[in-house]
């Protein structure tokens, strides 16, 4: 029988986040109290996630390790696992990012499927770009982005002194 889902709300220093899972997999990382399918319960997988995400939130880490499990297109899957690909503290433009999947042409294709990830930070959408360097939109997401970008900088920074 296939595990039930279950989500938790976790406090961060940007605020509160919820984390959705099924099993031993991260299914959802959202900003904000969001309610999600499943039973609101914390379990192993999304303490992990939660203490994974302040670390990295604390300069203390830079990646992560949970176990995803992402609902997507192949498309969206295809966007996904390119921008897991960008290095820390590094960006990319959608165009790059159409590039390094072989459809130079979708490039705008790539703004929906990163719209569309259901796991922020932990698949760095933050990491992709305008062409000017600024991060997409102006939304309560656009500066989570923006500050995740700006500690990524600022850990690489301090760690060159």
């Amino acid at each position: 029988m296939p595990a039930k889902p279950n989500y938790y709300i976790y406090f961060t220093p940007f605020g509160p986040i919820t984390i959705g899972a099924r099993g031993k997999c991260v299914t959802a990382v959202l900003l904000g109290k969001q309610p999600l399918a499943g039973e609101l319960r914390p379990s192993e997988v999304t303490n992990r996630c939660a203490t994974q995400l302040l670390q990295y939130l604390g300069g203390k880490r830079k990646g992560f390790d949970v176990p995803l499990s992402l609902e997507g297109s192949p498309f969206q899957k295809k966007v996904w696992a390119a921008v897991g690909k960008v290095p820390y503290g590094q960006t990319r433009t959608s165009s790059q990012i159409a590039a390094a999947i072989g459809a130079p042409e979708s490039a705008r294709q790539i703004g929906s499927a990163l719209a569309a990830c259901p796991v922020a930070v932990l698949v760095p959408v933050h990491r992709i770009v305008r062409a000017d360097g600024r991060t997409r939109g102006e939304d309560k997401q656009a500066r989570l982005r923006a500050a995740c970008l700006a500690l990524e900088r600022r850990v690489l920074a301090e760690a060159r002194r």
